[in-house]
C-alpha cells in the first residue's frame, strides 16, 4: 500500500504510484466499476505538521480510494480536524500513468456520511459518477 503525503517535495512517490497503477489497468486487475472511499484515525502521540487534535484526539485521518476487488487506489493524509469533504474530489481524480487511451471513471462510489454533501454530489455527477 502507498501512503502519499499531501506535500510530496517532488512527487515521486505520486508518479511512482501512478506508474503502478497503470501497469496493473495493462494487466486487466482494476475493476473500475464501482469504487470505494473511507478514512481511518491514526494516533499521533510525538506530534509533527500533519497532526492536530480531532474529536478522537490528536493525530492524523488516512483517506483511502479501493476499487471494486479491494485494491487501494489513491491515498492521502489530513490532520484529526481536517474536513473529509474536501478530500473525495482530489481522490477520484487518480493518475495512472500510461500510455494510450485514458483510463476509465469509476461508475458508483461509495463512502460514508463524512463525504456526503450537495456539491460533492454535484461534482461527482458532472464526472458521470
Amino acid at each position: 500500500m502507498f501512503f502519499a503525503k499531501k506535500k510530496t517535495e517532488d512527487g515521486t512517490l505520486k508518479h511512482l504510484q501512478g506508474r503502478i497503477l497503470g501497469i496493473a489497468e495493462n494487466q486487466g486487475l482494476i475493476n473500475w466499476s464501482y469504487g470505494a472511499v473511507d478514512c481511518s484515525f491514526s494516533p499521533g502521540k510525538g506530534g509533527g505538521e500533519d497532526v492536530a487534535y480531532g474529536h478522537k484526539g490528536k493525530g492524523i485521518l488516512i483517506h483511502t480510494l479501493s476499487e471494486g476487488n479491494g485494491l487501494p487506489v489513491a491515498n492521502c493524509t489530513t490532520p484529526a480536524n481536517g474536513n473529509e469533504r474536501e478530500q473525495l474530489i482530489p481522490l477520484i481524480d487518480v493518475k495512472t500513468y500510461k500510455r494510450g487511451r485514458p483510463r476509465k471513471r469509476f461508475q458508483v462510489i461509495a463512502t460514508d456520511k463524512g463525504y456526503d454533501c450537495q456539491r460533492q454530489r454535484q461534482a461527482l455527477r458532472r464526472r458521470g459518477i
